[in-house]
């Protein structure tokens, strides 16, 4: 019952959808990605939109793996474009993400969710803005999402929001 009736924290949940799109050819090429282009081209399109984009088949089981050295162990993250918080009418404390964060090179930077903020860092507004020592590799802490708010679907319990092109950083 606490799945589904305890509120997401978004805005208008009431605008919120899921898009699933399955393709006939969704296997992975020799190179390690996906070799249905219009799959790719779809994806593009909508991650201005959707904010987290997620896929059907075998990469819905990729979950990004961090392991912050200061919580001791693996937290949930989630890999979402610039736009997720926005979208979701989201408030940040510290800075959300920008479309520069989520280009090939970037500075790795997160979000982390208000619990971990408060279990790990004991809320010091210090944290925001500084690098912090993770696995496989270190995280500039850019800001802390809303109160209670651990993800936009249903039982989700991220702490560590990354941008998505950050993603095959840390696989």
């Amino acid at each position: 019952n606490a799945i589904w009736l305890r509120p997401t924290g978004v805005v208008r949940p009431d605008r919120v959808v899921t898009i699933m799109r399955e393709t006939a050819n969704t296997g992975r090429d020799d190179v390690g990605g996906y070799s249905d282009v219009s799959y790719l081209q779809s994806v593009t399109a909508f991650s201005a939109v959707a904010g987290q984009v997620s896929t059907s088949g075998e990469a819905t089981a990729f979950r990004p793996q961090i392991l912050l050295t200061s919580v001791g162990r693996d937290v949930e993250t989630i890999a979402v474009t610039p736009a997720y918080f926005r979208v979701l009418g989201l408030s940040i404390t510290g800075r959300d993400f920008r479309a520069d964060d989520d280009r090939r090179g970037a500075e790795p930077v997160a979000i982390i969710s208000d619990r971990l903020w408060r279990r790990a860092f004991d809320r010091r507004m210090d944290v925001i803005g500084q690098v912090v020592h993770a696995e496989p590799i270190d995280l500039r802490i850019i800001g802390v999402a809303p109160t209670g708010f651990e993800g936009a679907r249903r039982g989700e319990h991220a702490d560590l929001w990354i941008p998505s092109n950050l993603v095959p950083r840390v696989a």
